[in-house]
């Protein structure tokens, strides 16, 4: 079994974070999303991976590099386009990986930016196996009928495991089922070496992108057997801020339940004054610096060599490495980027997401605001729902060598 992971996306919705950081990489409860694919395939014995990257993402290839540490191994196949408009789309990208590793018989084939945990992946190849299915999908339970509308849901013979009917968010009241589809699927070699190219090339003949894999199995839905594979787990999207943030609680719940306790990691080499407070879940990496009467967490990650002032209190955020946060600074719900500079009593919420180097300053008041690398921010400004964007190029020397966990 050969598996495919699909991590060619350019991240726009989590701008400017992903300026700098391909969005496959980015930590969720202390470890970048790809790894947990890989792991997860690792322990299902699967050890034959491909991910499938654009041209100007090294930078993935540069931190897995060969998957030697991780008792796998790892081959890079680059998309030719690099542009949003030339892009091959998701289906696309597939079937293009498809055609660099010619021989593979069937196929697991995971997105690079889902945390997945929970997943059995062995029942899943056999439910495959046992259905004669061209195709299969991991269908996630969601917890009522009102999620549906954020997901395309898929209605299932229960007998037979076929998916019947798929639907693209629809009103809660007429969702078929609470069974969201995910970006797991297990493709047999009929279905890549035919149907797979045959839908491409009907899109291309159209002047269509092959791009939403929902729209192929809507394509296919009634021609071939498409099954589902039904699981209760953690499935999370870091789509955008509001979703990082999520997935990240969603782990660190996962993990206090595989534990039976809080997650609470605090490098040996961290200097946290006696008066602050760390409350669990939450990771405070090396070098990292927490003043007097500070208050860091829940479900917080910060990364190494950030410093944070007295009186600070820090929650459910991502504060990437060698920030400085300064006194009596408030931060919930928020991504802040590498190298941020954040002055006296300032306050950052709702899904407010700070790129590279942002310099804020003192007193501001910030709140689901986006701010692109290097921009600086004066005292006492405040303001909500707006972007700050600038021309940084994320092709900058500076910009391709920094890299967060240097």
């Amino acid at each position: 079994m050969h598996a495919i992971l699909l991590a060619g996306g350019y991240g726009t919705r989590l701008f400017p974070i992903t300026l700098r950081t391909p969005k496959p990489l980015l930590p969720v409860a202390g470890k970048p999303v790809l790894v947990y694919s890989i792991e997860m395939l690792k322990a299902a014995g699967i050890t034959n991976i491909s991910i499938s990257v654009k041209e100007n993402q090294t930078k993935i290839e540069n931190y897995l590099g060969d998957g030697n540490k991780y008792g796998v191994k790892i081959d890079y196949i680059y998309e030719p386009e690099t542009t949003e408009e030339k892009k091959l789309g998701s289906v696309g990208a597939l079937n293009f990986v498809f055609s660099k590793i010619p021989h593979v018989e069937e196929a697991l084939v995971l997105g690079g930016d889902n945390l997945i945990l929970g997943f059995n992946m062995q029942e899943f190849q056999k439910h495959h196996k046992s259905t004669s299915s061209h195709a299969s999908i991991g269908l996630f339970e969601l917890s009522t009928k009102d999620e549906a509308q954020h997901f395309g849901v898929a209605q299932i013979d229960q007998k037979s495991g076929k998916i019947l009917q798929f639907q693209e968010k629809p009103q809660p009241s007429k969702a078929v089922s609470k069974l969201a589809s995910t970006a797991i699927y297990c493709l047999e070699k009929s279905f890549i070496k035919e149907h797979l190219p045959k839908y491409a090339k009907f899109k291309h003949s159209k002047g269509e992108k092959a791009d939403k894999i929902g729209d192929l199995w809507a394509h296919y839905i009634h021609d071939l057997k498409i099954s589902g594979f039904p699981f209760v787990g953690v499935w999370g999207d870091i789509g955008n801020c509001e979703g990082y943030i999520k997935t990240n609680k969603l782990a660190f719940e996962h993990f206090k339940k595989l534990a039976g306790k809080e997650i609470l990691q605090i490098s040996k080499t961290a200097k946290i004054a006696k008066s602050a407070k760390i409350i669990a879940p939450a990771i405070i990496e090396d070098n990292c610096d927490i003043g007097e009467n500070s208050v860091v967490g829940p479900n917080v990650h910060l990364l190494h060599g950030s410093k944070i002032g007295n009186n600070a209190h820090i929650s459910n955020s991502v504060i990437f490495e060698n920030c400085i946060i300064s006194k009596q600074c408030k931060i919930e719900h928020s991504l802040i980027d590498g190298g941020c500079v954040i002055g006296f009593d300032s306050h950052i919420a709702n899904n407010t997401m700070l790129g590279y180097k942002c310099k804020i300053g003192d007193s501001c008041r910030l709140s689901k605001i986006i701010i692109f690398p290097k921009t600086q921010i004066k005292d006492g400004f405040k303001i909500q729902n707006q972007s700050f964007e600038n021309d940084f190029t994320p092709q900058s020397k500076e910009m391709v060598e920094s890299c967060f966990w240097k």
